[in-house]
């Protein structure tokens, strides 16, 4: 019985070692792609009111990590990919002016090049779509994030709003390439996707829970989704309800918290006595 007991201390300290540090590859892979995601959004709009001059009109943009926590978005020419119209350098977290902008730097690098080619044909696997992997329709603007970590390359497919009240989460993707940048394999995040409004008939919504099948935590792009519209609603926390896990999302102070299914239904139950 000693040594039962021993065993059963020993695996349930891996098991928590194991989801805690779940919980901060999520977390910091989800805080990357919304400082990624809201760099671009910041470089094109940019872009399109002080630099373009109409001549060269944007095909895309990337955003990649620079040194000392700065992101970098590069847009590139639409006839021509490996030609950056503008590159512009913006604090860890984006705001609408860019720290740097250089538009005398027309050639692309090496990483700025692969991350343009992962997009591209993130953008042919979705247009052409063979084997009708992806579902999108036209009320879906998409935002393709490409990111090389090491060997790992990827490309984060996420829907965007439609409207100013509502955020979609779920219908998203993720593209895995190898290092000739050839598509290795595809995975969908969620089975579905769910409208999540920011205000119903007048009352303003704070919070939102939903439960996943394909994945049992909170997926990064799911974390990514709700810091990037946090400045439009009132939201305060998100969760997820696996089939053992529950993942709360604290989106305000950044924060995620993955606890066993019998550990929440303990705190519901502290919380109706």
């Amino acid at each position: 019985m000693r040594w039962f007991i021993i065993f059963l201390f020993v695996c349930t300290r891996l098991f928590a070692f194991s989801t805690d540090d779940t919980c901060k590859t999520l977390l910091a892979e989800g805080k990357l792609l919304y400082h990624l995601e809201k760099a671009s959004w910041y470089a094109s709009d940019f872009y399109q009111e002080h630099i373009n001059n109409g001549k060269h009109p944007m095909g895309g943009y990337v955003s990649y990590l620079g040194t000392d926590e700065h992101v970098i978005t590069v847009i590139y020419d639409r006839a021509d990919s490996s030609k950056v119209l503008a590159r512009l350098m913006f604090a860890a977290l984006a705001t609408p002016t860019p720290a740097i902008v250089d538009v005398e730097n027309n050639k692309a690098t090496s990483q700025e090049l692969n991350l343009i080619a992962l997009r591209q044909d993130a953008k042919r696997q979705i247009q052409f779509d063979q084997d009708r992997f992806f579902y999108f329709n036209n009320d879906f603007p998409l935002n393709l994030i490409p990111l090389i970590q090491g060997e790992s390359c990827r490309v984060f497919i996420i829907p965007g709003p439609h409207s100013n009240n509502v955020l979609y989460l779920g219908n998203d993707y993720v593209l895995t390439y190898d290092a000739k940048n050839e598509l290795v394999k595809k995975d969908k995040l969620h089975k579905s996707v769910i409208p999540c409004y920011f205000t119903y008939e007048g009352l303003e919504i704070t919070s939102s829970i939903d439960s996943h099948v394909l994945h049992e935590f909170i997926t990064s792009t799911d974390i990514c989704t709700l810091l990037l519209y946090k400045e439009f609603s009132k939201w305060k926390s998100s969760e997820v309800l696996g089939r053992e896990h529950h993942s709360i999302l604290d989106i305000q102070n950044e924060t995620l918290e993955i606890i066993t299914r019998e550990e929440y239904d303990k705190r519901e139950t502290k919380k109706q006595q």
